[in-house]
């Protein structure tokens, strides 16, 4: 299941809430998240 979060862009998630989109709902992996350049 996909979940789509509608936000503004000033707005911000929280640390646990980005989390938990990265790992369990997107299932990006650690080398998905250093292609994108979100880590160094």
């Amino acid at each position: 299941m996909t979940t789509i979060h509608l936000h503004n862009m000033n707005q911000t998630f929280a640390v646990g809430t980005l989390k938990s989109i990265i790992e369990r709902q997107v299932q990006w992996g650690e080398t998905d998240l250093e292609r994108l350049g979100l880590l160094k």
